[in-house]
């Protein structure tokens, strides 16, 4: 259970204590008689059945929870204030109907235990929000999902933001910005990257991604932080993908206003970075620093190489696991690095490839495998295998060219047992 659920509870079992502790001294007794007696005077009723003690008491304990675990959620008082008044009109009329067909409630415990119930969940929440709520409305507006931002407020100090902690960052820009610049009007260039960029920020907050940094030239999402989640890279790659079904849809309606196709590349990298506030005075913001962050840039760079949309490094692949289908492109040496490392296509997440695009993937791979050990004849083999009709591979071209040109890969390297 939750730490708001679990304070609801509480609430709400210390306000039906007191009920009880009430009815105990037959307050309700006489104040049911009253109210039967008022209904009787005023419509021409039967003699009622008196509903069951446990009914009544379990409609007490319900609407108690209830009113506490609403009153805690909802972001103003007055909203909490409000939403108990309503349950208080829907015990007494309902109180009323149930005189009409012949059954005897009496209504004021079970809205006394409505109203201690939700006055305690609205102010004692309150108080546990109002400062955090000051605090990090500053830092996560709109960076984060409403939900997201609940879970924070409820379950994290800012003192636990900071520190060393496993994410995977996106990385999403405009590839050919540059040649964009250079083509459009000052004014059209301004309004399509507007356009972009707002509606890239606003679908990946949306899906759960801490929105890092918004820039014309490039997105930077973090997956794990502020939240932490043990599938991070699973979560940053699903994301990927819907993204780029997402941005080629915006790029075919941009081409068609502007006459012009933005073309994308994401690049998503795993592993240790070090969380907290960063910046100083109203620059401050909580972000991350790390090799995740640059190695996601690289990735992002690297798709104007293969002329792909979605590379992945080594450590979000072993991440994934076996949750993701991908392929193998280079291998490549991070800045200050000593081993070279391998670089992924993401494809789809796992078990959506048909039987074509899984036999289609194999090919690629071992032709990959081939190029690198230097088997020309076996990579051009395996490489043509790997032709889908009526689908057009970039990143499969590349490697068809570098075959026939008798370039095998740079790194020489074995590539490690396949995954996804």
């Amino acid at each position: 259970m939750s730490r708001p659920a679990a304070i609801a509870c509480l609430i709400a079992v210390v306000s039906c204590a007191i009920v009880l502790a009430l009815h105990l001294t037959g307050q309700f007794l006489r104040l049911g008689g009253w109210w039967q007696l008022l209904l009787g005077t005023h419509f021409k009723l039967t003699s009622p059945e008196l509903v069951p003690v446990w009914v009544q008491y379990g409609l007490h304990t319900l609407l108690a929870y209830v009113a506490a675990l609403v009153g805690a959620g909802l972001p103003k008082r007055m909203h909490g204030l409000a939403f108990v008044s309503a349950l208080v009109f829907l015990t007494i009329t309902s109180s009323m109907l149930l005189r009409v067909i012949g059954w005897a409630l009496e209504p004021f415990s079970i809205s006394l235990a409505a109203v201690l119930a939700g006055l305690g969940g609205v102010f004692l929440f309150s108080e546990i929000r109002g400062g955090k709520l000051v605090a990090f409305r500053e830092f996560f507006s709109g960076r984060v999902t409403e939900d997201q931002f609940s879970q924070l407020i409820f379950h994290h100090e800012p003192a636990k933001l900071s520190g060393t902690r496993e994410i995977s960052t996106m990385t999403f820009r405009i590839l050919n910005l540059s040649d964009l610049i250079h083509r459009m009007e000052v004014a059209d260039m301004e309004q399509m990257m507007s356009a972009m960029n707002k509606q890239a920020a606003v679908f990946l907050a949306s899906r759960g991604g801490y929105l890092d940094a918004c820039h014309p030239e490039h997105i930077t999402v973090q997956f794990g932080f502020p939240i932490r989640s043990a599938t991070h890279a699973q979560d940053a790659c699903r994301v990927a993908l819907e993204l780029k079904d997402f941005m080629e849809r915006l790029a075919a309606e941009a081409q068609k206003r502007w006459e012009q196709k933005p073309v994308f590349g994401i690049g998503i990298a795993s592993g240790p970075a070090m969380c907290g506030l960063l910046g100083h005075d109203k620059f401050q913001a909580y972000s991350v620093l790390g090799q995740p962050v640059e190695v996601s840039r690289r990735m992002c760079d690297f798709n104007l190489t293969y002329d792909s949309s979605i590379l992945l490094s080594a450590e979000t692949f072993h991440a994934a696991g076996e949750a993701i289908a991908v392929r193998p492109m280079e291998m490549w040496t991070p800045v200050g690095g000593v081993e070279p490392q391998e670089v992924y296509e993401l494809l789809s997440m796992a078990g959506l490839l048909n039987e074509s695009e899984e036999k289609a993937r194999e090919s690629f791979w071992e032709g990959v495998v081939a190029l690198r050990k230097g088997d020309l004849e076996t990579a051009k083999t395996k490489l043509k295998q790997a032709e889908r009709k009526g689908y057009e591979d970039r990143p499969l071209k590349y490697f068809q060219r570098r075959a026939e040109g008798g370039t095998s890969s740079v790194l020489k390297s074995v590539i490690g047992k396949r995954k996804g």
